[in-house]
């Protein structure tokens, strides 16, 4: 069984949010359950009556003794809708299931006879524009997996807009949209941002939806949504990495997560500007400013320290700041930390009420062209530059493997179809022979049947010729000693 695996509520998944949508004691009709690990939930903890249907007769088998009534076949037989025309469900799943039918839009139609009015459809499938997909389909590379986003088995492919265009036409509109997020890299899609140029890699980031790994609707009927003026419940972030720009403030103690504040930021735009306003001025021995949790280049386009009466005290330049950046010119830092950091230092904070901060967020391989392009090429950035060469190179030679192992893979993938194909072709031309061979046999019998009851036939006619010469033998005799011969 397929997709046999353990219920975990505890971890997000499509399946666990749905699950927590629906209330105890409903009545609800699950397609696709597998081996039953939702239906035993629903059965046992939430007390509903639920009927499955499952093509897999071994799952159905297991899922079924959860169950008050269960069909075995394809969903797009819609045995169930005949089955069950007089039932009325309160929710119908479709947990990563739409994507395994032909035409998900009918079958999402034909379930509105099935639910009532103010019933639910709760449905997940996984989104074919994560930018895993993109970036390997960018680079020529598509490769189905066992599960996940690119199961084997999917026919049917969905992005956000092609799921509502389905809802829509099949008269249902989706309350709440929801989703689960999983970056790239953290899923079976094996893809990495560095597979890509900077300025792609940029737009792909600013991508809304990027991170979505699975869409998760709850529909119901339009015509039920227009009557109540229902709203639409959009909890879809747009990215799943908020980044975020963290400022803390050392009283002595060193660097503490609890005396520090922390403000979003996006990679997307130009200037960035954060106003921070300080706490007991007088208490604070030194100020640490993190731009952005990720390898980043900054541009300090200003840093200015003013009183309580918004009187600025100081402009604070870049080579006043202190900083863990790889390399620094003025007020451009290459960062290939996940952590930057600006300390200021050595300052007066008794008299300072906030700090307004001016900065911008730049590519890495920009900014170090950037830095490049600001002094002469010495020793040390001969070796800066020496160093993203490297890691630029090592990068395609991965790829460049990864790429020869895939090939190789293929070859060996066609080799092998191609060996099962010739299989194939014996089996069926000997599956073919048979019906000839076994007419031959089948003569064979009869001709040996007809010849044996000839062979008897002739064993009869020569006995009885056998007695009649050996009564004639005896008659003859008989003359003869008649005659005195």
């Amino acid at each position: 069984m397929k997709y046999d695996f353990e219920l975990v509520l505890e971890h997000e998944s499509g399946l666990s949010k749905i699950l927590h949508k629906i209330e105890k004691g409903s009545a609800v009709l699950e397609f696709g359950p597998a081996a039953g690990r939702a239906t035993a939930y629903l059965k046992q903890k939430l007390g509903c009556q639920v009927y499955i249907v499952e093509i897999d007769a071994q799952a159905a088998a297991s899922a079924a003794k959860f169950a008050e009534d269960t069909i075995v076949g394809d969903i797009e037989s819609y045995a169930w809708l005949e089955k069950w025309e007089c039932k009325k469900f309160d929710y119908i799943l479709f947990a990563d299931v739409l994507e395994h039918l032909r035409d998900p839009q009918k079958v999402l139609a034909k379930t509105k006879l099935l639910l009532k009015d103010d019933g639910k459809v709760l449905l997940s499938v996984p989104n074919v524009a994560h930018n895993s997909i993109l970036i390997n389909l960018y680079n020529n590379v598509f490769h189905y997996t066992p599960v996940g986003l690119l199961d084997d088995s999917h026919i049917h492919l969905f992005s956000y807009h092609t799921l509502r265009f389905c809802c829509d036409q099949a008269g249902y509109v989706p309350v709440i949209e929801d989703a689960v997020y999983s970056a790239v890299g953290e899923n079976e899609v094996s893809a990495d941002y560095h597979q890509v140029s900077a300025i792609l890699r940029r737009e792909l980031q600013k991508r809304i939806y990027r991170d979505v790994y699975q869409f998760v609707f709850v529909l119901q009927k339009k015509e039920e949504v227009i009557r109540q003026g229902q709203t639409i419940e959009k909890r879809i972030k747009p990215h799943a990495k908020d980044y975020k720009c963290q400022v803390f403030f050392d009283r002595g103690e060193g660097w503490m997560e609890e005396d520090s504040i922390t403000m979003p930021v996006s990679l997307c735009g130009e200037q960035k500007e954060i106003k921070i306003t300080l706490c007991d001025p007088e208490e604070i021995k030194n100020i640490r400013i993190d731009p952005v949790d990720c390898e980043s280049g900054i541009h300090m386009e200003s840093l200015c320290l003013f009183e309580r009466d918004g009187t600025k005290v100081q402009k604070v330049s870049g080579k006043e700041v202190s900083t863990n950046a790889e390399y620094q010119i003025g007020d451009d830092f290459l960062f290939l930390t996940d952590d930057p950091n600006l300390f200021l230092t050595g300052m007066q904070w008794k008299d300072i009420s906030m700090i307004k901060f001016v900065f911008s967020i730049v590519d890495i391989e920009q900014m170090a062209v950037r830095l490049l392009a600001q002094c002469d090429i010495d020793k040390d950035y001969k070796s800066m530059l020496a160093q993203l060469e490297k890691k630029q190179k090592d990068e395609v030679n991965k790829r460049n493997e990864l790429e020869a192992k895939m090939h190789a893979c293929n070859v060996e993938l066609d080799r092998r179809a191609k060996e099962l194909e010739h299989r194939m072709d014996v089996i069926n031309s000997l599956n073919e022979r048979m019906p000839v061979l076994e007419n031959d046999l089948k003569l064979c019998r009869d001709e040996l049947d007809r010849r044996a009851k000839e062979l008897e036939h002739r064993m009869d006619v020569i006995n009885r010729l056998n007695e009649e010469n050996l009564g004639l033998k005896e008659k003859l005799e008989k003359e003869r000693v008649s005659l005195g011969i």
